[in-house]
C-alpha cells in the first residue's frame, strides 16, 4: 500500500529559496535521507526587481537538477561542507551583495523549501529562530501553500510570494 503511494508520488524534487531586501536566492537541494546543497544544480543570485517569471523559470530549473544521490555523494558534499567551500561562498556573496557582515545578511532572512511530485508544489515557509537557525513556523503545515504540480507559472509565482509573506522572524518584532 505504502509503495504504491510513493509510486503515484513519483520522486520528491526540491529547492530552497532565501530572500531578503536586497537579493533572492535559488538552489538545488538533492538528498540522500537529508536534503543537501547540490553543488551540480542550480545556485542563482538574483536582484528582488526580477520578475516572477524569471523567478519561476529558474525555480522549475532548480527543481529539475534535484535528485536522489548515493551515499558516496552525499557524503562528499557533507565533507566539502565541513571543509570550508560553503564558508568561502557564503563570504563572497556576503561581500559581493555589499554587506559588511554575516549578520546584516542573517538579519530578516526568508526562507522557503520548495518540494514538488508529480501531484503537488509545496512551498514551505520558516521561522528564522535566530541569526543563523530556522525552523517551522508556529502555524506548521497550516502554513504551507500547496497547488498542483501543473500550475500555471503566474499561480507559482503566486503561491510563492504568500509563502515568502507566511515567513517568520524573531527580527520582525
Amino acid at each position: 500500500m505504502i509503495f504504491n503511494y510513493f509510486k503515484k508520488k513519483g520522486p520528491l524534487l526540491r529547492a530552497d529559496i532565501d530572500v531578503s531586501e536586497k537579493f533572492i536566492i535559488i538552489q538545488t537541494m538533492s538528498s540522500y535521507g537529508f536534503s543537501v546543497t547540490d553543488p551540480e544544480g542550480v545556485c542563482r543570485t538574483m536582484n528582488t526587481t526580477v520578475s516572477d517569471k524569471e523567478v519561476v523559470n529558474v525555480l522549475m530549473e532548480a527543481l529539475q537538477k534535484s535528485r536522489e544521490l548515493s551515499a558516496s555523494e552525499y557524503n562528499k558534499i557533507v565533507a566539502e561542507e565541513k571543509n570550508g567551500e560553503a564558508k568561502k561562498e557564503l563570504e563572497s556573496l556576503i561581500k559581493k551583495l555589499g554587506y559588511k557582515e554575516k549578520k546584516e545578511y542573517y538579519k530578516g532572512l526568508r526562507s522557503i523549501s520548495v518540494e514538488k511530485d508529480r501531484c503537488e508544489l509545496r512551498f514551505i515557509p520558516s521561522h528564522q529562530e535566530n541569526l543563523y537557525g530556522y525552523g517551522p513556523t508556529a502555524g506548521g503545515e497550516k502554513d504551507y501553500v500547496i497547488i498542483p504540480a501543473d500550475s500555471s507559472p503566474e499561480e507559482i509565482g503566486k503561491a510563492l510570494r504568500l509563502a515568502i509573506s507566511r515567513c517568520t522572524s524573531v527580527f520582525d518584532t
